[in-house]
Formats: structure tokens, sequence, C-alpha cells
């Protein structure tokens, strides 16, 4: 999972030296800069949602529940609440405690 960070970290750098595109290993390919560092965002999200399975996690879950303990001790009003819909979940922004 570090070495995914640190992928998205040495992106953001040539981003903000003004370069447009990085060499995508998966594509084989050139592709936006932007998309790349997304492709490497979505893999370290891969590694930690991995990893909370392997804990026994469940890694929206947690998301959900740090989010709101973090929103409650700053003092603001937003919290994350689950819908369920057709057998999906939704985790929606709520102003409600």
């Amino acid at each position: 999972m570090a070495g995914e960070t640190g992928e998205a970290c040495n992106l953001v750098k040539k981003l903000r030296r003004g370069e447009k595109t990085a060499y995508d290993k998966d594509t084989a390919r050139d592709v936006p800069i932007e998309l790349a560092i997304g492709y490497e965002l979505a893999d370290v999200v891969m590694c930690a949602d991995l990893l909370a399975a392997r804990l026994g996690l469940d890694l929206g879950e947690m998301v959900q529940e740090k989010f709101n303990l973090a929103s409650k001790h700053r003092g603001w009003s937003i919290q994350l609440t689950v819908e369920e819909e057709a057998g999906e979940s939704a985790i929606h922004p709520t102003n409600e405690f």
C-alpha cells in the first residue's frame, strides 16, 4: 500500500511540474496525468480494502464511522448515512447527528 501511495505522490509531483501525461503500465500507453493519478489512488484503495477484509473489517463501514467521529469531534453537522436500495447500499451525507 505504501508503494502505491508513493507512486501516486510521484505523479502529483509531476503534475505540479506541469507534465500533462504519464505512462500507465497496465494499459501500456501514455494517459492524461490526472487519469494516471486516479489509477494509482484506485490501487491504494484496493490495497486498503484487501487489508481491511483480511482483518475482518468492512472498509466502507470504517470510512463512514471514522468520518462521523471526526465530524462530530470538529462540531460539524454533516454525517454519513447508509441507504439500502434494491440490494445496493450507498453512503449519503446528512446534516443530522
